[in-house]
């Protein structure tokens, strides 16, 4: 597998390391390409595409820009819309957003928006796609110079048009939005009084628990849940919002209130991400210097392979590969077969007279 790490197309390849990042599997015309957010310590953020068949950079967004410490897990998405790839993400001072049209050999800007309804002193905090009166939008949730909490619902395409606002139930603030299936969903933490002792967020967080709200019909579902707060995500998994809590690593399901499965138990997991794998819920994730992926529903490990320095970011192909990012720009993937993820179901197989050729298709992983 070609490896350019840190390299800009037809630049030279950097050698310096960057220390958190998001990164996404998205295939345009028939190329699977990977499209990621890296940030470092010293606040160089940069949005790059590349081929995931070699881990060749495509081409690079934002390159140098020493713009604000970011934290992509949080300000890095993708979405669908018109029949395209769009990649939308939080930028620097004065704070923003982006977003950029994914296309075969690089990007296409569609938009940098610095929302105005508060003036220049607007600070976008989260943002993530949305459907508003039927139309694609950006909802964008910043605080203005007063500290104000506002969202607002901005046309996809002419960020500088706002379609209307979301008002942030009383009582509560907004840590994170997530698109999952045609819906947007808020979490919410219940809002501390404001003369409070530094451990007093988290006292007032415990007990009352969090509430996942649905923004797009604007109502909550369900009641609040007796949680600190995830862990990890929240993330889209079928459609659904889910969510990583506990020291068990149990991936929940916060609106119908239940786990996917047991916990990854006494895990030191970093950087998961949660997908389908061959037809089956995945976790993705790091351990130290290795890639490792869980199934959702039993916690079976599944596959690993090592990394040569520390990930920063995962994502997952449904077709069977997970990749893993590291510091210093490399790019790993573990590749499961069929009967790797459905174990039971290629025994069965085999049991009917699938015999040896049934087996080595079924068994066609690899690990890189």
């Amino acid at each position: 597998m070609r490896q350019t790490r840190w390299a800009a197309p037809g630049g030279p390849t950097y050698t310096f390391e960057y220390h958190s990042g998001a990164l996404r599997v998205v295939v345009v015309a028939g190329r699977t390409l990977l499209v990621g957010m890296y940030c470092s310590g010293e606040g160089f953020q940069r949005v790059d595409l590349r081929d995931a068949s070699t881990g060749e950079v495509v081409d690079v967004h934002g390159f140098g820009d020493k713009e604000w410490w970011h934290d992509p897990a949080g300000h890095f998405t993708c979405f669908t819309a018109r029949g395209g790839t769009f990649v939308l993400h939080i930028t620097g001072r004065p704070r923003g957003y982006r977003v950029l049209r994914v296309t075969r050999d690089g990007f296409e800007v569609v938009g940098h928006v610095v929302p105005g309804l508060l003036g220049d002193d607007m600070f976008v905090e989260a943002v993530a796609p949305a459907v508003f009166c039927g139309r694609s939008a950006i909802l964008a949730l910043g605080f203005d110079g007063s500290s104000r909490t506002v969202a607002s619902f901005r046309a996809a395409w002419d960020g500088d048009r706002v379609l209307g606002c979301w008002n942030i139930p009383r009582g509560w603030k907004c840590s994170r939005l997530v698109a999952a299936g045609e819906r947007t969903y808020a979490w919410l933490r219940p809002r501390p009084p404001d003369a409070t002792s530094p451990e007093e967020p988290w006292r007032v967080t415990v007990e009352h628990g969090c509430l996942l709200w649905d923004v797009t019909s604007d109502r909550p579902v369900g009641r609040p849940l007796p949680v600190p707060g995830p862990d990890h995500g929240i993330w889209d998994l079928n459609g659904r919002p889910v969510a990583l809590f506990g020291a068990d690593r149990q991936v929940w399901d916060p609106a119908r209130r239940e786990p996917l499965g047991p916990g990854l138990g006494d895990v030191d997991l970093a950087n998961p991400r949660v997908g389908t794998m061959r037809g089956r819920p995945v976790i993705a994730g790091t351990t130290q210097q290795s890639l490792r992926v869980w199934d959702i529903g039993t916690a079976r490990l599944l596959g690993s392979t090592d990394l040569p320095d520390a990930p920063i970011a995962t994502a997952i192909d449904p077709d069977g590969t997970a990749w893993a990012i590291t510091r210093t720009g490399y790019v790993g993937t573990l590749t499961l077969g069929f009967a790797e993820v459905h174990p039971s179901t290629a025994r069965r197989s085999l049991r009917r007279g699938g015999g040896a050729r049934g087996a080595r298709e079924a068994w066609g992983g690899n690990r890189q």
